[in-house]
């Protein structure tokens, strides 16, 4: 998969790897570069199948294998639950609330509604599709961190009810 200047290539095997990075390599003819710098390999894991084919830190034609790998703007880890793209959300979520925060309570209640739709649903809705194996748990907490994020946006009480929370979102 590309966009723009960002790929991702996905492979079953070691030996496959090894041919796509050959491959990506031998397109530096066409001015296609291979950035080792800004590129890693993950190995994605499920919880049926714990064995690992590359330790962490370990290379593979001089790109590392890692944890997590950030890909247009959504973080991914390897293990495909989302952890590390709701961490990474909430603190950029924090910064832009304090960023907006003197404009936040000067504006009407919809324009605030319709900036947390933009900026900050967005930005959770784009790691669910990536979330494979979430426990109820996992995704309750996520909920908690949307409503708080939500209550912050429009200024409502920490306290207000569920149903008006669904409400207003809808």
């Amino acid at each position: 998969m590309a966009f723009a200047d960002d790929n991702l290539l996905i492979c079953d095997s070691p030996s496959q790897l090894e041919l796509a990075i050959e491959l990506v390599k031998v397109c530096e003819d066409s001015n296609i570069r291979l950035n080792p710098q800004k590129s890693g390999i993950m190995e994605m894991i499920s919880s049926k199948r714990r064995k690992v084919n590359l330790q962490i830190g370990s290379c593979c034609n001089g790109i590392p294998a890692i944890e997590s790998y950030r890909y247009l703007g959504l973080v991914l880890d390897n293990k495909l639950k989302g952890d590390s793209h709701v961490k990474k959300t909430k603190a950029k979520l924090s910064f832009l609330a304090s960023r907006l925060a003197p404009i936040l309570g000067k504006v009407s209640i919809d324009y605030r509604i319709n900036l947390w739709k933009v900026l900050v649903k967005s930005l959770f809705k784009r790691g669910l599709g990536v979330m494979y194996d979430n426990t109820k748990l996992r995704i309750k907490s996520l909920e908690r961190v949307l409503k708080k994020f939500f209550k912050m946006f429009t200024g409502l009480s920490p306290r207000t009810p569920d149903c008006i929370l669904s409400e207003l979102i809808s």
